[in-house]
């Protein structure tokens, strides 16, 4: 059985959308529609009941899941245990970023740092939560991550920078010349926001539980060009992460900092067990010297 279909089937029951899990897959929705029904023809059983507004999973999905998830975690052991047993490469680092890296000057910094070291470098991209588990499961050798969540306190971490969650509101919104809002304040509104399950989404969540009230969400989608677009026709509001919203954007929407003001920090991470190698040596020495950790 193919395990990236079982990833991909796993990512279905996680979004319960075709289009957002095809997005996290990068494929298109036709190609996920095609392994999820292969996967089905293999099983012999219909995994999901599909409606016009959602996908859930059918009896034989909820079956299935726990076994699909066994799979990929026996895969990652496996490699995790083989990838162990090869000589490491002192001069070779693979280092993971949010896919938001260029916004905080993570392109510019890893450019910097392969020209200074000469070391052999792979920049993977995904979001925290998955860089978190590539670093824990030894798919990459650093990650700057944002809003890190490290409970256990396994990762040593080194801030770059600090951003800050903004409100976004149309030009036209009454509370387009406010100078600060409170997220009490926005309570009643419509939010446009990033995909479900995403950090940048418990983020919101979490936030207006605090303030006892469940957001009315409307839309969500990967893209903050698209969420903009949706607030500057009125379709509702956001709240997005300062360097994420370019000037480009802020001619179409209004942008108003928090009160009390929410920052992130964005951190480069290792894992405090591992023995670190010459090139992840050189690559936090870099990042201590270099100006962009002290860039707010």
């Amino acid at each position: 059985m193919d395990t990236q279909i079982i990833r991909d089937f796993i990512t279905l029951t996680k979004y319960k959308n075709y289009s957002l899990a095809a997005e996290e897959c990068y494929i298109s929705q036709s190609t996920l529609s095609k392994r999820i029904k292969r996967l089905e023809h293999q099983l012999g059983v219909p995994l999901f009941e599909r409606t016009t507004k959602s996908v859930e999973l059918s009896e034989y999905g909820e079956v299935f899941k726990p076994y699909a998830e066994k799979m990929l975690s026996l895969e990652n052991e496996c490699l995790q245990e083989l990838h162990s047993m090869l000589p490491k490469n002192q001069n070779t680092l693979i280092i993971g970023a949010i896919p938001s890296l260029a916004k905080y000057h993570l392109t510019d910094l890893i450019t910097k740092f392969i020209l200074h070291s000469k070391v052999d470098v792979h920049v993977i991209t995904e979001p925290s939560e998955k860089l978190e588990l590539s670093l824990k499961e030894g798919r990459c050798d650093a990650a700057f991550i944002r809003d890190v969540y490290d409970p256990t306190q396994i990762f040593n971490k080194q801030q770059i920078t600090t951003d800050q969650l903004m409100a976004v509101v149309p030009n036209s919104h009454r509370y387009a010349n406010k100078a600060q809002i409170t997220i009490k304040e926005l309570q009643n509104e419509h939010f446009v926001l990033l995909p479900e399950g995403s950090r940048p989404y418990n983020t919101v969540i979490d936030l207006c539980t605090e303030n006892n009230f469940s957001p009315k969400i409307v839309f969500t989608d990967s893209k903050i060009s698209n969420i903009i677009d949706f607030v500057s026709n009125g379709l509702g509001i956001s709240l997005l992460m300062n360097k994420n919203i370019t000037e480009g954007y802020k001619e179409t929407v209004t942008v108003i900092p928090l009160s009390p003001a929410i920052s992130q920090s964005v951190d480069l991470c290792m894992v405090k067990s591992q023995e670190k190698s010459l090139a992840q040596q050189k690559l936090l020495s870099f990042v201590k010297k270099s100006d962009c950790t002290n860039r707010q």
